[in-house]
């Protein structure tokens, strides 16, 4: 696992951009003070949830979480052809020490690269026209268990998303705290989607046809 670095985010952020529209400058900073859906004029938001590990200062007790916020605020002065990125973490208390304090994730270098990969998709869809495809974090159920701190595991899946602007419902209104519905990510286990096999087709398509013969028989009864 990293610990966040501004450089060692820009670099890499950098390196995805030029590869893509070299014409443009692009940077990335670390900040903590941006808070979802306040931003200036003519900035846009994207917010993404990733995974990786936090550590408490005070028990040393570690777990990682697959429901790590990541909140960005992006501009891009089309005149200078210079683009900003505002990227915060959101960090996550320790449910064992009562008085723990917001711990700041860490990520590992496949986990970066997946938050980078979603950003520059992002950033190419609003202002460029491309196809924006996420990569999501999914869950999966360790083998030897029930999901606790230390043996949750999180994975990514690549499929379509709806990009996230600065009108769209936030993720997350400030750290999360222990009484949140995700319980810091790493208690509640969301429900894994997966494709609509045919006996999903048509179970829907029976409740369907079912409907519409019930509003046929009510509205001939009136």
């Amino acid at each position: 696992m990293l610990d966040l670095d501004d450089h060692k985010w820009e670099q890499k952020f950098q390196e995805r951009m030029r590869q893509e529209i070299p014409w443009v400058q692009w940077t990335l900073k670390l900040a903590k003070n941006i808070t979802p859906d306040f931003l200036p004029w003519s900035w846009t938001q994207y917010q993404q949830r990733a995974f990786g590990r936090f550590l408490c200062k005070q028990c040393n007790q570690s777990w990682t979480s697959a429901q790590i916020n990541v909140l960005c605020h992006i501009n891009l002065d089309h005149q200078k052809s210079q683009g900003r990125v505002l990227l915060r973490s959101f960090g996550q208390k320790c449910l064992k020490c009562s008085s723990s304090r917001f711990e700041n994730p860490e990520f590992s270098k496949k986990g970066i690269t997946r938050i980078l990969k979603n950003l520059a998709q992002y950033i190419l869809h609003v202002y460029y026209g491309h196809d924006f495809e996420e990569v999501l974090v999914i869950w999966e159920m360790p083998l030897d268990g029930a999901p606790t701190r230390g043996n949750v595991v999180g994975f990514y899946l690549s499929g379509p998303a709806t990009p996230k602007t600065k009108s769209s419902r936030s993720l997350c209104s400030s750290e999360m705290s222990p009484s949140s519905s995700s319980r810091l990510g790493d208690l509640l286990i969301p429900k894994l989607r997966r494709p609509l096999i045919p006996a999903d087709k048509l179970i829907f398509i029976c409740i369907v046809m079912f409907a519409l013969i019930m509003s046929l028989y009510y509205g001939k009864s009136y």
